[in-house]
């Protein structure tokens, strides 16, 4: 899964006038919503009938080792394991094949009515698959 960061991102602007960057905090957002997607479908599918959203509890070994900027095209990975109860996600993200951000992120599942969460999952899928579209993937 790939995404671009545009100059026009407010985010961009940074802590200092000239030099914008992508702040860690919305890389791991980002790593996040990618990883409980893939929480979300392991858990649906491994549970059968059981629908979850998955729930942010932890990050663990959450590493940048350079700046993304406006124009970088972030490429993320996620490999997740785990059991219908709580998952954990690898997640790693990459700008011309080095990397720059990498965490490991635990989700647990929120059951709850089936229809309002088939819908917040099918949202989120959303958002990523366009993504994916505009970055001609």
């Amino acid at each position: 899964m790939a995404t671009n960061f545009a100059m026009k991102t407010a985010a961009l602007a940074g802590p200092c006038v000239g030099a914008p960057l992508y702040p860690g905090a919305l890389l791991i957002e980002t790593l996040a919503q990618l990883g409980g997607l893939l929480a979300e479908e392991d858990a649906v599918l491994a549970g059968g009938e059981r629908v979850a959203l998955a729930v942010l509890v932890g990050v663990d070994a959450a590493r940048f080792s350079a700046p993304v900027r406006p124009g970088d095209r972030l490429v993320l990975e996620a490999v997740g394991k785990g059991n219908a109860e709580r998952c954990r996600v690898v997640c790693r993200g990459q700008v011309d094949g080095v990397e720059v951000v990498c965490a490991t992120l635990t989700f647990v599942f929120e059951t709850g009515h089936a229809d309002a969460l088939l819908e917040a999952h099918r949202r989120r899928r959303e958002v990523w698959l366009h993504g994916l579209e505009r970055a001609g993937r």
